[in-house]
């Protein structure tokens, strides 16, 4: 049998936080899953356009799902690195793995890293969260503001992570970009000053740190979020690699290919 995980991504042009952040996650499932071929793919059609301009060898999803479908693959799994089912995962992740469904023998698809219904706490996403602040170092006294992209409309998932963090005990605070979803740096801050906080150490919430950690979360611009922390009085220390090259986090895309091997192994 032809077996394939496709690694699929939204994808980043920074070549140094694909290396530390993508390339990772990619070498580890193809040392602990030998029997499968491993294929990368991006949804982002602006940095696909960019790097095939750029002479660069990347791909979408379906043109990947094209290849395996001429070279004959049986089995494929798509694994996908976005955090949650925002509007991304839903279109360009989802819509073409329904698409494609009939022209494999299988073909299936694993959950995003962050699940949730609302607002709640779930024990999965305590897990994710505490895998995540294991793999960062913080000094006495500091607390973790983390920034998310956020979506539109809200899916209140960030409400979530927030509070799986509370719910552990993990000094975390969760701001996001997107107008409309929340929480937001305000949110944050208001967090911070109710606690005495003046030590933080900023991170993005995000797979890879790319271009919104260099434009909104720290930087030469007058409004990032590194500046007005300052003014709300924090002293700052700036985490600027995404989530994947954290290896505790990177554990999250071993448990939902296992999830899924057990489906088609087991049936359970």
């Amino acid at each position: 049998m032809n077996q394939a995980i496709v690694l699929v991504s939204f994808g980043v042009l920074d070549t140094k936080q694909r290396e530390k952040c993508i390339e990772p996650i990619a070498a580890e499932i193809r040392d602990a899953f030998y029997d499968y071929m491993v294929f990368e793919a991006y949804t982002s059609s602006m940095i696909l356009k960019t790097l095939k301009e750029d002479g660069a060898y990347v791909y979408s999803l379906p043109e990947v799902l094209d290849r395996l479908i001429e070279e004959k693959y049986d089995r494929v799994i798509v694994l996908p690195t976005h955090l949650m089912a925002g509007k991304e995962y839903n279109e360009k992740v989802i819509g073409v793995v329904e698409a494609y469904k009939e022209k494999f023998k299988e073909l299936e698809l694993t959950r995003p890293v962050f699940v949730g219904d609302g607002a709640a706490a779930t024990p999965e996403i305590v897990s994710a969260v505490t895998s995540i602040s294991y793999g960062m170092e913080r000094q006495d006294g500091e607390a973790l503001v983390m920034m998310g992209h956020g979506t539109n409309p809200t899916n209140h998932i960030y409400e979530a992570i927030q509070a799986a963090a509370d719910e552990a005990g993990i000094n975390m605070h969760i701001g996001v970009l997107t107008e409309g979803d929340k929480p937001t740096l305000d949110d944050v801050i208001a967090r911070l000053e109710k606690a005495g906080t003046k030590k933080v150490v900023l991170a993005p919430l995000l797979l890879v740190g790319g271009s919104h950690v260099n434009k909104e979360m720290a930087g030469k611009g007058e409004n990032t979020w590194e500046k007005r922390l300052q003014a709300a009085g924090c002293e700052v220390r700036v985490w600027p690699d995404g989530l994947g090259a954290n290896m505790e986090f990177r554990g999250i895309y071993m448990q939902r290919l296992m999830e899924i091997l057990e489906k088609l192994e087991y049936g359970c």
